[in-house]
């Protein structure tokens, strides 16, 4: 069987066809594979025959990268942010590290102690101070009938000699004369008292 025609321009169209197309498959196979350049020192390569085409191993090797770009890219747990810390509600971001104040010291009640009752006092009599003078003698005179008398007072140890209506000590009156006895006033007519012979 001829798979060429014959000789002539028709033949050798067909061979440059033909070797034109080996020339780009060979640039498409060429651009398509790695470089397979393996290091001349490697065991494997020495014991390989020199005409041996190490296109296999090229193969394995772009289909275990293939393998390995479908397989997902591992995780990094290193390299991932960490969460941030919670933050409790009510937390006041400004006073970080500062201590709450503390709550004022509780203070109990004292109720002050029941107060004592009052004691009483008597009350002072009104009025001016009783009159201290007393009654040490009564003269009757002869003629007139009327009746001298003498009282001493006994802060003092002053003695006085009267008659009634006269003024004592410019403080006292003697404002009547008895047969034993004498009544005294002050001045202003307060304070009158009755004073007996030798009595109070």
């Amino acid at each position: 069987m001829k798979l060429l025609p014959p000789p002539g321009p028709e033949r050798r169209r067909q061979i440059g066809a033909l070797a034109l197309t080996v020339l780009l498959l060979g640039a498409v196979l060429w651009w398509r594979w790695p470089s397979t350049d393996v290091p001349t020192s490697s065991p494997a390569v020495a014991s390989k025959p020199a005409g041996a085409v190490a296109v296999p191993a090229v193969a394995s090797r772009t289909r275990a990268d293939a393998r390995a770009d479908a397989l997902p890219a591992p995780l990094k747990l290193t390299e991932l942010e960490s969460a941030p810390e919670r933050v409790d509600v009510g937390r006041n971001p400004f006073a970080f590290g500062l201590r709450p104040t503390p709550p004022p010291p509780r203070v109990d009640a004292v109720l002050p102690p029941p107060a004592a009752p009052a004691t009483r006092l008597p009350a002072e009599p009104a009025g001016p101070p009783p009159i201290r003078l007393v009654l040490t003698g009564m003269l009757v005179l002869p003629g007139g009938g009327r009746t001298m008398v003498t009282l001493r007072d006994p802060d003092t140890g002053a003695s006085f000699r009267a008659f009634e209506g006269d003024v004592l000590d410019g403080r006292y009156r003697i404002v009547s004369v008895g047969s034993r006895s004498v009544t005294l006033s002050y001045i202003d007519g307060t304070g009158r008292r009755t004073i007996s012979l030798g009595g109070g």
